[in-house]
Protein backbone atom coordinates (compact mmCIF):
# COMPACT_ATOMS: atom_id res chain seq x y z
CA UNK A 1 0.00 0.00 0.00
CA UNK A 2 1.36 3.75 -0.49
CA UNK A 3 1.56 5.80 2.39
CA UNK A 4 1.08 9.51 2.31
CA UNK A 5 4.54 11.88 2.43
CA UNK A 6 4.96 12.73 6.31
CA UNK A 7 7.53 14.12 8.47
CA UNK A 8 8.83 11.48 10.71
CA UNK A 9 9.12 12.93 14.41
CA UNK A 10 10.16 10.90 17.15
CA UNK A 11 7.98 11.93 20.80
CA UNK A 12 8.55 11.21 24.46
CA UNK A 13 4.92 10.31 25.38
CA UNK A 14 3.43 9.22 28.35
CA UNK A 15 0.56 7.97 29.50
CA UNK A 16 -1.65 10.87 28.98
CA UNK A 17 -0.37 11.09 25.17
CA UNK A 18 -3.48 11.82 22.61
CA UNK A 19 -1.47 9.62 20.05
CA UNK A 20 -3.93 6.56 19.21
CA UNK A 21 -0.99 4.21 18.54
CA UNK A 22 0.37 4.96 22.55
CA UNK A 23 -1.34 1.92 23.73
CA UNK A 24 0.33 -0.43 21.34
CA UNK A 25 3.80 1.02 21.98
CA UNK A 26 3.49 1.21 25.60
CA UNK A 27 2.43 -2.42 25.57
CA UNK A 28 5.28 -3.82 23.47
CA UNK A 29 7.91 -1.51 25.55
CA UNK A 30 6.57 -3.18 28.83
CA UNK A 31 7.70 -6.44 27.48
CA UNK A 32 11.14 -4.98 26.50
CA UNK A 33 14.07 -4.14 29.32
CA UNK A 34 15.69 -1.70 27.73
CA UNK A 35 14.20 0.95 25.26
CA UNK A 36 13.89 0.57 21.54
CA UNK A 37 12.99 2.89 18.54
CA UNK A 38 9.28 2.93 17.18
CA UNK A 39 8.61 2.16 13.26
CA UNK A 40 5.80 1.53 11.64
CA UNK A 41 4.78 -1.50 8.62
CA UNK A 42 3.19 -1.40 5.46
CA UNK A 43 1.50 -3.49 3.19
CA UNK A 44 3.00 -4.71 0.59
CA UNK A 45 1.47 -5.48 -2.99
CA UNK A 46 4.27 -8.10 -3.50
CA UNK A 47 4.74 -12.03 -2.25
CA UNK A 48 2.20 -14.45 -0.14
CA UNK A 49 1.85 -15.48 3.26
CA UNK A 50 2.01 -19.04 4.22
CA UNK A 51 0.47 -19.79 7.25
CA UNK A 52 1.87 -22.41 9.74
CA UNK A 53 0.71 -21.69 12.87
CA UNK A 54 -2.30 -19.41 14.64
CA UNK A 55 -1.39 -15.98 13.79
CA UNK A 56 -3.18 -13.01 14.04
CA UNK A 57 -5.18 -11.51 10.68
CA UNK A 58 -3.54 -8.05 10.88
CA UNK A 59 -0.18 -9.76 10.24
CA UNK A 60 -1.59 -12.85 7.86
CA UNK A 61 -3.06 -10.74 5.73
CA UNK A 62 -0.91 -9.57 3.31
CA UNK A 63 3.43 -9.70 3.80
CA UNK A 64 4.07 -6.52 5.62
CA UNK A 65 7.26 -4.09 5.87
CA UNK A 66 8.98 -1.83 7.59
CA UNK A 67 8.45 1.80 6.12
CA UNK A 68 11.83 2.42 4.08
CA UNK A 69 11.53 6.10 5.17
CA UNK A 70 12.42 5.00 8.92
CA UNK A 71 15.53 2.56 8.03
CA UNK A 72 18.73 5.66 8.24
CA UNK A 73 17.09 7.37 11.00
CA UNK A 74 16.99 6.76 14.64
CA UNK A 75 15.50 8.32 18.28
CA UNK A 76 18.30 10.63 19.83
CA UNK A 77 17.48 9.92 23.62
CA UNK A 78 18.81 8.61 27.12
CA UNK A 79 17.47 7.06 29.67
CA UNK A 80 18.10 3.35 27.87
CA UNK A 81 16.83 1.46 30.84
CA UNK A 82 12.95 3.58 31.69
CA UNK A 83 14.71 4.63 35.51
CA UNK A 84 13.60 8.08 35.73
CA UNK A 85 9.78 7.47 34.61
CA UNK A 86 7.42 5.74 32.43
CA UNK A 87 7.37 7.98 29.22
CA UNK A 88 8.48 5.83 26.22
CA UNK A 89 9.73 7.56 22.49
CA UNK A 90 6.79 7.15 19.95
CA UNK A 91 5.89 8.32 16.71
CA UNK A 92 2.92 9.42 14.29
CA UNK A 93 1.83 6.34 12.44
CA UNK A 94 0.02 7.26 9.10
CA UNK A 95 -3.57 5.46 8.88
CA UNK A 96 -3.65 1.68 7.71
CA UNK A 97 -0.09 1.10 9.56
CA UNK A 98 1.30 -1.19 11.94
CA UNK A 99 2.76 -0.07 14.94
CA UNK A 100 6.30 -1.78 16.28
CA UNK A 101 9.90 -1.50 16.97
CA UNK A 102 12.99 -2.14 15.97
CA UNK A 103 14.52 -6.15 16.58
CA UNK A 104 18.22 -5.17 15.65
CA UNK A 105 19.15 -4.28 12.13
CA UNK A 106 16.82 -6.60 9.98
CA UNK A 107 13.69 -6.78 11.95
CA UNK A 108 11.09 -5.56 14.68
CA UNK A 109 9.05 -6.78 17.23
CA UNK A 110 4.52 -6.02 17.22
CA UNK A 111 2.07 -6.80 19.04
CA UNK A 112 -1.23 -8.75 18.88
CA UNK A 113 -3.91 -6.38 20.60
CA UNK A 114 -6.87 -8.94 20.78
CA UNK A 115 -4.21 -11.53 22.85
CA UNK A 116 -1.07 -9.53 23.78
CA UNK A 117 1.07 -11.58 22.01
CA UNK A 118 4.88 -10.56 20.96
CA UNK A 119 5.72 -11.18 17.13
CA UNK A 120 9.05 -10.74 15.66
CA UNK A 121 8.89 -10.38 12.09
CA UNK A 122 12.46 -11.56 10.99
CA UNK A 123 13.94 -10.25 7.47
CA UNK A 124 11.54 -7.12 7.28
CA UNK A 125 14.08 -4.44 6.80
CA UNK A 126 15.19 -4.79 3.13
CA UNK A 127 15.40 -1.29 1.33
CA UNK A 128 16.04 -2.49 -2.45
CA UNK A 129 16.24 -5.60 -4.13
CA UNK A 130 19.75 -5.30 -5.47
CA UNK A 131 20.15 -5.98 -9.03
CA UNK A 132 22.90 -7.15 -11.55
CA UNK A 133 26.26 -6.86 -10.02
CA UNK A 134 29.56 -9.09 -10.44
CA UNK A 135 29.97 -11.37 -7.26
CA UNK A 136 33.36 -12.51 -6.19
CA UNK A 137 33.17 -16.42 -6.64
CA UNK A 138 33.63 -17.21 -2.43
CA UNK A 139 31.53 -14.11 -1.51
CA UNK A 140 29.44 -14.97 0.88
CA UNK A 141 25.56 -15.07 0.07
CA UNK A 142 23.83 -11.53 1.94
CA UNK A 143 21.24 -9.83 1.75
CA UNK A 144 20.81 -6.28 3.52
CA UNK A 145 17.91 -6.58 6.10
CA UNK A 146 16.13 -9.28 4.58
CA UNK A 147 16.45 -13.22 5.00
CA UNK A 148 16.70 -16.27 2.33
CA UNK A 149 13.88 -18.70 2.43
CA UNK A 150 16.41 -21.51 2.98
CA UNK A 151 17.34 -19.58 6.19
CA UNK A 152 13.88 -19.08 7.01
CA UNK A 153 13.27 -23.07 6.24
CA UNK A 154 15.96 -23.86 8.82
CA UNK A 155 14.80 -21.47 11.46
CA UNK A 156 11.47 -23.30 12.14
CA UNK A 157 12.64 -26.86 11.76
CA UNK A 158 15.58 -26.18 14.44
CA UNK A 159 13.53 -24.09 16.57
CA UNK A 160 10.76 -26.75 16.64
CA UNK A 161 13.28 -29.07 17.64
CA UNK A 162 14.96 -27.01 20.73
CA UNK A 163 11.73 -26.45 21.77
CA UNK A 164 10.73 -29.91 21.83
CA UNK A 165 14.07 -30.79 24.44
CA UNK A 166 13.09 -27.59 26.48
CA UNK A 167 9.57 -28.82 27.20
CA UNK A 168 10.46 -32.06 27.66
CA UNK A 169 13.10 -30.58 30.68
CA UNK A 170 10.38 -28.63 32.01
CA UNK A 171 11.11 -25.17 30.39
CA UNK A 172 8.65 -22.55 28.32
CA UNK A 173 10.16 -22.57 24.58
CA UNK A 174 10.90 -18.98 23.91
CA UNK A 175 9.73 -18.42 20.63
CA UNK A 176 7.71 -20.22 18.03
CA UNK A 177 7.33 -20.11 14.43
CA UNK A 178 4.09 -19.14 12.61
CA UNK A 179 4.63 -18.28 9.38
CA UNK A 180 6.65 -16.56 6.96
CA UNK A 181 6.05 -14.02 3.53
CA UNK A 182 7.37 -15.09 0.60
CA UNK A 183 8.80 -13.03 -1.51
CA UNK A 184 8.42 -12.73 -5.35
CA UNK A 185 12.07 -11.58 -5.62
CA UNK A 186 15.50 -13.40 -5.73
CA UNK A 187 19.00 -12.63 -4.90
CA UNK A 188 21.71 -14.42 -6.88
CA UNK A 189 19.19 -17.09 -7.57
CA UNK A 190 17.69 -17.10 -4.08
CA UNK A 191 14.22 -17.00 -2.95
CA UNK A 192 13.95 -14.71 0.01
CA UNK A 193 11.38 -14.56 2.74
CA UNK A 194 10.21 -13.38 6.21
CA UNK A 195 9.97 -15.30 9.07
CA UNK A 196 7.08 -14.41 11.37
CA UNK A 197 7.75 -15.81 14.97
CA UNK A 198 5.59 -15.52 18.43
CA UNK A 199 8.06 -14.61 21.26
CA UNK A 200 8.35 -14.01 24.71
CA UNK A 201 10.52 -11.58 24.92
CA UNK A 202 13.07 -9.62 22.52
CA UNK A 203 15.96 -7.25 24.68
CA UNK A 204 18.95 -9.20 24.07
CA UNK A 205 21.93 -9.64 26.78
CA UNK A 206 24.28 -7.93 24.95
CA UNK A 207 21.74 -4.58 24.65
CA UNK A 208 21.17 -5.30 28.52
CA UNK A 209 25.10 -5.27 29.39
CA UNK A 210 25.31 -2.20 27.36
CA UNK A 211 22.64 -0.32 29.16
CA UNK A 212 23.44 -1.30 32.63
CA UNK A 213 26.73 -0.17 31.94
CA UNK A 214 26.04 2.96 29.96
CA UNK A 215 24.18 4.41 32.53
CA UNK A 216 26.36 3.48 35.32
CA UNK A 217 29.25 4.70 33.85
CA UNK A 218 28.13 7.88 32.75
CA UNK A 219 26.85 8.79 36.87
CA UNK A 220 29.51 11.22 38.41
CA UNK A 221 28.13 11.38 41.87
CA UNK A 222 28.61 8.06 42.91
CA UNK A 223 30.64 7.07 45.98
CA UNK A 224 33.29 4.37 46.36
CA UNK A 225 30.85 2.47 48.29
CA UNK A 226 27.90 2.89 46.32
CA UNK A 227 30.01 1.65 43.10
CA UNK A 228 31.59 -0.80 44.97
CA UNK A 229 28.09 -2.24 46.16
CA UNK A 230 26.65 -2.15 42.73
CA UNK A 231 29.60 -3.97 40.96
CA UNK A 232 29.31 -6.62 43.57
CA UNK A 233 25.50 -6.97 42.53
CA UNK A 234 26.12 -6.90 38.71
CA UNK A 235 28.73 -9.17 38.77
CA UNK A 236 26.22 -11.91 40.19
CA UNK A 237 23.82 -10.98 38.20
CA UNK A 238 25.81 -11.47 35.30
CA UNK A 239 26.78 -15.29 36.64
CA UNK A 240 23.59 -16.12 37.33
CA UNK A 241 22.47 -15.46 33.70
CA UNK A 242 25.84 -17.05 32.74
CA UNK A 243 24.43 -20.43 34.28
CA UNK A 244 21.45 -20.39 32.88
CA UNK A 245 22.72 -20.09 29.57
CA UNK A 246 25.04 -22.28 30.06
CA UNK A 247 22.55 -25.29 30.94
CA UNK A 248 20.72 -24.66 27.66
CA UNK A 249 23.50 -24.73 25.25
CA UNK A 250 24.08 -27.93 27.08
CA UNK A 251 20.87 -29.14 26.35
CA UNK A 252 21.38 -28.08 22.93
CA UNK A 253 24.46 -29.55 22.01
CA UNK A 254 23.08 -32.89 23.91
CA UNK A 255 20.15 -32.43 20.96
CA UNK A 256 22.54 -33.16 18.55
CA UNK A 257 21.92 -29.80 16.77
CA UNK A 258 24.60 -26.99 16.15
CA UNK A 259 23.88 -22.92 16.50
CA UNK A 260 25.27 -22.61 13.02
CA UNK A 261 26.60 -24.40 10.13
CA UNK A 262 29.93 -22.15 9.81
CA UNK A 263 32.62 -21.66 12.88
CA UNK A 264 33.89 -18.89 11.14
CA UNK A 265 30.15 -17.44 11.16
CA UNK A 266 27.96 -18.06 14.29
CA UNK A 267 25.31 -17.60 15.93
CA UNK A 268 26.39 -18.37 19.35
CA UNK A 269 26.98 -14.78 21.08
CA UNK A 270 25.32 -13.11 23.74
CA UNK A 271 22.86 -10.98 21.17
CA UNK A 272 20.84 -13.89 20.64
CA UNK A 273 20.33 -14.51 24.28
CA UNK A 274 17.19 -13.31 25.47
CA UNK A 275 16.00 -12.06 28.44
CA UNK A 276 12.39 -10.78 29.46
CA UNK A 277 9.82 -10.88 32.28
CA UNK A 278 8.30 -14.01 33.05
CA UNK A 279 5.83 -12.35 35.00
CA UNK A 280 6.20 -9.81 37.90
CA UNK A 281 8.65 -11.72 40.28
CA UNK A 282 10.59 -13.63 37.19
CA UNK A 283 13.01 -12.95 34.15
CA UNK A 284 13.56 -15.46 31.62
CA UNK A 285 16.02 -16.69 29.41
CA UNK A 286 16.08 -17.95 25.78
CA UNK A 287 18.23 -18.72 23.27
CA UNK A 288 17.13 -17.24 19.43
CA UNK A 289 17.71 -17.69 16.24
CA UNK A 290 18.49 -20.99 14.52
CA UNK A 291 18.48 -19.63 10.74
CA UNK A 292 21.97 -21.65 10.28
CA UNK A 293 21.64 -24.78 12.93
CA UNK A 294 22.90 -28.42 11.26
CA UNK A 295 22.63 -31.55 12.81
CA UNK A 296 24.05 -34.82 11.22
CA UNK A 297 22.30 -34.48 7.93
CA UNK A 298 24.08 -31.55 7.50
CA UNK A 299 27.56 -32.94 9.36
CA UNK A 300 29.57 -35.68 9.96
CA UNK A 301 29.28 -36.68 14.37
CA UNK A 302 33.15 -35.03 14.22
CA UNK A 303 32.21 -32.22 12.27
CA UNK A 304 29.03 -31.31 14.62
CA UNK A 305 30.78 -31.64 17.53
CA UNK A 306 33.65 -29.11 16.72
CA UNK A 307 30.85 -26.77 15.54
CA UNK A 308 29.30 -27.16 18.52
CA UNK A 309 32.96 -26.79 21.13
CA UNK A 310 33.51 -23.42 18.55
CA UNK A 311 29.97 -22.28 19.86
CA UNK A 312 31.00 -22.75 23.39
CA UNK A 313 34.20 -20.68 22.88
CA UNK A 314 32.27 -18.22 20.52
CA UNK A 315 29.50 -17.60 23.41
CA UNK A 316 32.47 -16.72 25.58
CA UNK A 317 34.22 -14.49 24.24
CA UNK A 318 30.80 -12.50 22.97
CA UNK A 319 30.26 -11.58 26.61
CA UNK A 320 32.92 -9.07 26.88
CA UNK A 321 32.68 -8.26 23.21
CA UNK A 322 30.84 -4.62 21.40
CA UNK A 323 27.22 -5.18 21.41
CA UNK A 324 26.86 -7.45 18.42
CA UNK A 325 22.73 -7.24 18.38
CA UNK A 326 21.63 -3.64 18.68
CA UNK A 327 21.02 -0.88 16.28
CA UNK A 328 22.93 2.72 17.18
CA UNK A 329 20.76 3.74 20.55
CA UNK A 330 20.57 6.33 22.73
CA UNK A 331 21.70 10.20 23.02
CA UNK A 332 25.30 8.44 22.03
CA UNK A 333 26.37 5.07 20.89
CA UNK A 334 29.45 2.91 22.19
CA UNK A 335 29.62 -0.11 20.95
CA UNK A 336 32.50 -0.92 22.57
CA UNK A 337 31.63 0.41 25.92
CA UNK A 338 31.43 -2.83 28.49
CA UNK A 339 33.10 -3.35 31.50
CA UNK A 340 34.89 -6.61 31.43
CA UNK A 341 36.10 -7.04 34.58
CA UNK A 342 32.43 -7.60 35.35
CA UNK A 343 31.23 -9.32 32.52
CA UNK A 344 34.10 -12.01 33.51
CA UNK A 345 32.02 -13.55 35.91
CA UNK A 346 28.83 -14.39 33.10
CA UNK A 347 31.81 -17.01 31.53
CA UNK A 348 32.38 -18.44 34.97
CA UNK A 349 28.87 -18.56 35.82
CA UNK A 350 28.19 -20.37 31.71
CA UNK A 351 30.97 -22.71 32.26
CA UNK A 352 29.23 -23.87 35.65
CA UNK A 353 26.43 -24.47 34.22
CA UNK A 354 27.33 -26.27 31.37
CA UNK A 355 29.26 -28.59 33.27
CA UNK A 356 26.02 -29.09 36.08
CA UNK A 357 24.54 -32.64 35.80
CA UNK A 358 21.41 -32.06 36.07
CA UNK A 359 19.59 -29.27 34.48
CA UNK A 360 17.92 -27.19 36.52
CA UNK A 361 15.39 -25.00 35.82
CA UNK A 362 16.62 -21.17 37.56
CA UNK A 363 14.57 -17.59 36.89
CA UNK A 364 16.42 -14.52 37.74
CA UNK A 365 14.34 -12.30 40.30
CA UNK A 366 13.03 -9.19 38.83
CA UNK A 367 13.62 -7.53 41.95
CA UNK A 368 17.84 -8.05 41.19
CA UNK A 369 17.38 -6.12 38.00
CA UNK A 370 15.37 -3.35 39.73
CA UNK A 371 18.13 -3.10 42.90
CA UNK A 372 20.57 -2.40 39.79
CA UNK A 373 18.29 0.51 38.47
CA UNK A 374 17.89 2.29 41.83
CA UNK A 375 21.48 2.34 42.70
CA UNK A 376 22.06 3.43 39.00
CA UNK A 377 19.39 6.05 39.95
CA UNK A 378 20.84 7.10 43.06
CA UNK A 379 23.24 9.30 41.37
CA UNK A 380 21.70 9.87 38.07
CA UNK A 381 22.58 13.00 36.72
CA UNK A 382 19.47 14.99 34.41
CA UNK A 383 20.28 14.78 30.83
CA UNK A 384 18.59 15.51 27.74
CA UNK A 385 15.38 12.90 27.43
CA UNK A 386 14.91 13.71 23.67
CA UNK A 387 16.89 15.63 21.32
CA UNK A 388 15.49 15.00 18.15
CA UNK A 389 15.79 12.27 15.19
CA UNK A 390 19.52 12.03 13.99
CA UNK A 391 21.18 9.45 11.18
CA UNK A 392 21.36 6.56 12.06
CA UNK A 393 25.60 5.95 12.21
CA UNK A 394 25.02 9.31 13.81
CA UNK A 395 26.82 9.75 17.72
CA UNK A 396 28.69 6.61 17.10
CA UNK A 397 31.89 6.57 19.56
CA UNK A 398 34.07 3.97 18.52
CA UNK A 399 36.77 2.31 19.87
CA UNK A 400 35.30 3.17 23.65
CA UNK A 401 36.93 1.32 26.13
CA UNK A 402 35.76 1.04 30.20
CA UNK A 403 38.29 -0.61 32.42
CA UNK A 404 37.14 -1.54 35.68
CA UNK A 405 39.81 0.86 37.57
CA UNK A 406 38.41 4.23 36.03
CA UNK A 407 34.89 3.32 37.41
CA UNK A 408 35.54 2.77 40.88
CA UNK A 409 37.88 5.73 40.73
Amino acid sequence: METEEIEVSYKLEGSESPNPHYKTFSAINSRLLVRRDPLYLVECSEGTVERIRDMPAFLSKSPLSICPELFEIRSSRGDLLKIKDDKIVTLECPNGTIPGVWSGRRSCLTIDSVTGNLYKLKGVAVAEIPGYKKYEKDEPLYLEGGQFLRNAHNERIFSDRFNRILTDNGVEPTMEYVGLYKSPFRVRGHKIATSIIRVKGDTRLDELMYALELEAYFQTTYTREVKAHFSLQLSQFYWDIGFVVGQLKKLMDKSNQSWSDNPERTNAHIGNVVIYPADKDNLEIGLVDFDASCDFRDKSKKDLRQQQDKEYGSLLASSIDKVASARAIGLYYYPELKFPALRFNFGIGFMAGYEAKKFVKRSIQTGRLQELKDLINFGKIPRPRLVKKKPVDAGICDGFDIQLGSFLS
